[in-house]
């Protein structure tokens, strides 16, 4: 009997996580935009672009005539690689940085409901720093921040964290952090993590959803069974806790 209950309480988190991703299929890519389009071009090839998607362009409030070729290039690329895809420029002031960060930071919320990747590999480091800032405060359930190296061979993905987060990870119950912790070695079955500290399937299936929606574990259906394993941030938060 207990077998079917899990069998059947994994079938109702994978709906779940279904729903989840299905209603955040569609996505919005920002990036700080400079004289090349190849950043853009490599998150589009990552990710795709599928039809309804936005593309959101960071660039200073001063315009330059290579950031304006480079500009045209992307859309004609994005023109030949998807239909409906919305393109839109923002222009932040590097005079008044704490206005910039405000207006990121309102720009990426204005996206939920939708998958939000912020690309920070190109353009000024004034306007890549603001950039950063906002998403740090920006509040937004589904982000990835990445950045490539100069060399375009490797992509950095860089943990949302908050300035209180680490607070609130403190305040997890023991129980909580220990799970946590033992998930620093590795994905695992969540039915053997379940077992082995002993916790009643219902209380352990609250646990789960705590954690996906703080977004500190992620859940990957492999087969029959579901897999936890830490975020990036659920990783380094664990790390800095230290305790």
């Amino acid at each position: 009997m207990h077998i079917f209950l899990e069998f059947f309480r994994n079938i109702y988190i994978y709906e779940e996580i279904y729903l989840q991703r299905l209603k955040m299929s569609r996505k919005t890519i920002f990036v700080t935009f400079g004289w090349t389009e190849a950043p853009i071009i490599s998150s589009i090839l990552r990710y795709g672009l599928s039809e309804g998607d936005k593309i959101v362009v960071i660039l200073p409030e001063q315009r330059d005539e290579r950031s304006q070729i480079a500009l045209r290039d992307l859309k004609s690329f994005i023109l030949g690689y998807a239909k409906n895809i919305e393109i839109n420029e923002m222009h932040i002031s590097l005079e008044d940085p704490v206005d910039s960060i405000a207006r990121l930071k309102n720009a990426i919320e204005s996206e939920r409901g939708r998958k939000c990747i912020v690309n920070l590999s190109g353009g000024m480091r004034a306007i890549v720093i603001l950039t950063y800032l906002a998403t740090l405060f920006a509040g937004h359930p589904e982000i990835t921040i990445e950045l490539e190296t100069e060399d375009r061979k490797r992509v950095i993905e860089l943990p949302e964290i908050r300035p209180e987060d680490l607070r609130e990870f403190r305040e997890l119950p023991s129980l909580t952090k220990e799970i946590i912790k033992h998930l620093l070695s590795g994905p695992i079955e969540a039915s053997i993590l379940r077992k082995k500290f002993n916790i009643p399937p219902s209380s352990f299936h609250n646990i789960q959803v705590k954690l996906v929606r703080m977004g500190y574990i992620e859940q990957e259906r492999i087969s029959k069974f579901i897999v936890l394993k830490l975020t990036s941030r659920g990783k380094l938060l664990a790390k800095l806790a230290g305790d």
